[in-house]
């Protein structure tokens, strides 16, 4: 049988064990909810929408793609030429324009805002519309 003073040792060991594992657990990382100016999204990547309902994705195959969460339904989606390299990439543009690239920075597809509107970001709203600068360029 355990001293009182032996399960007191065990409690605080197990209690300190605990913690400590606690404590190191990676913390999962936030996806962006917007592109400034200068900005890309690589293969893979995706921007969420603030209440992570909507994501647009730049997929493996090069593509702009708005979708759904809840589903999964592809509410929108942006073209790509048939063989993208793994470093093409879509960029926001001082031009309120989303450029998709190749991996030498060729464009192959654009979505475009409207300069005239401005805006300083590419962004996914809690409703599920894409918006290019200011303008809505498409809705879930």
């Amino acid at each position: 049988m355990f001293q009182p003073r032996a399960r007191a040792v065990i409690f605080i060991a197990t209690a300190v064990l605990l913690v400590s594992t606690t404590c190191l657990a990676p913390a999962e990382a936030t996806p962006p909810t917007n592109l400034t100016n200068g900005q890309s999204l690589y293969p893979g990547q995706y921007l969420s929408s603030p209440n992570g309902a909507f994501h647009t994705v730049f997929d493996n195959g090069g593509h702009v793609i708005l979708i759904r969460q809840s589903d999964g339904r592809h509410c929108a989606s942006w073209p790509s030429p048939t063989s993208v390299h793994a470093s093409a990439h879509a960029t926001y543009s001082t031009a309120s324009q989303l450029l998709l690239l190749t991996s030498n920075n060729s464009v192959y597809a654009t979505v475009n805002g409207d300069p005239l509107l401005g805006g300083t970001t590419v962004n996914v709203t809690n409703t599920g519309h894409l918006w290019v600068g200011n303008k809505d360029v498409h809705g879930c």
